[in-house]
């Protein structure tokens, strides 16, 4: 088993089986490669919002596919 991070677990998945399901929301997968690519474009929109590591974000959003999105990005940052 992995000790790392979550975010080291999910980009190590994400490396070795890049269309497999990340999540399911709705009866629909969302493939490792997708979530990982909206979490990169999250990444850049947060940077340009003035986030920078470090720093404390709150996210207040219901539950859907974009609130792990948004979690990511900020892991990443």
């Amino acid at each position: 088993m992995n000790d790392g991070l979550l975010i080291d677990r999910f980009t190590e998945a994400a490396a070795r089986t890049p269309e497999a399901p990340a999540v399911i929301y709705d009866d629909q997968p969302m493939a490792y490669r997708v979530l990982e690519s909206y979490a990169a474009r999250g990444v850049r929109h947060f940077q340009g919002q003035g986030i920078e590591p470090g720093m404390v974000v709150a996210l207040s959003m219901g539950q859907s596919p974009l609130h792990l999105v948004a979690m990511l990005a900020l892991a990443w940052m």
